[in-house]
């Protein structure tokens, strides 16, 4: 029915926390010092909108690239296979729309070897082909690559992101404050478990395609 359902963004690890010893205080107190519970929910609630957003997110093996428009609303560029990706990342901002109304690029200016946008006075660029190397490995502060990163290829001011780099790291956030980047990604928010170790994904056959797009790079 319309009204039933309710979009909430996610809330910071700590409001959770706050909310969850709250509720637990209320249940567990029979006395009247179990009203201290509402204390730490009213901390909880003023918590929870301080959640830190990412200005770029970085998924699908580098394929898939998002960036916050003015408006605060995400805007993707088309990538194949990514819908459910992009529906999640929709879901976790409380966004309405679907991945189809998010993906067409508005914030990004594209043409067939890849796509770019400015996010906060920084040059994003995001390579789809080597031949878009000549210009974005010189120009680009933040480089999103869908191939192997050739040597001596590096952005000016903040990371290069390859397939490689992706596919071992899983979604990336990155965050822009004061003209420099800082990085999140699924890897490090899991650590090193036995059940998902750290893992370096070059392998021999790959690292020879990352020769042959160096190569390419350079007749670019």
């Amino acid at each position: 029915l319309p009204g039933a359902v309710a979009r909430i963004p996610a809330i910071p690890t700590l409001a959770f926390a706050l909310m969850m010893i709250g509720g637990l205080w209320l249940c567990l107190f029979h006395t009247r010092l179990r009203l201290a519970g509402l204390a730490f929910i009213a901390a909880g609630l003023g918590v929870a909108p301080l959640r830190d957003k990412p200005d770029i997110l970085i998924g699908r093996d580098g394929a898939l690239v998002a960036v916050r428009t003015a408006s605060g609303a995400l805007s993707s560029v088309p990538a194949r296979g990514a819908n459910f990706e992009l529906t999640r990342w929709l879901e976790h901002e409380a966004d309405a729309r679907t991945a189809k109304q998010a993906v067409g690029g508005e914030a990004f200016r594209c043409d067939g070897s890849g796509c770019a946008t400015t996010v906060k006075g920084m040059t994003l660029a995001l390579a789809t082909h080597p031949s878009a190397l000549a210009d974005d490995c010189a120009r680009a502060h933040i480089l999103v690559l869908t191939f192997p990163r050739p040597a001596g290829c590096n952005a000016t001011r903040g990371p290069v992101i390859d397939f490689f780099t992706a596919r071992a790291q899983g979604t990336i956030a990155l965050f822009i404050e004061a003209g420099q980047v800082r990085m999140k990604t699924v890897a490090q928010l899991r650590g090193d478990r036995p059940w998902a170790r750290s893992r370096d994904v070059r392998r021999p056959l790959l690292q020879r395609a990352t020769t042959t797009g160096s190569r390419l790079g350079a007749f670019a």
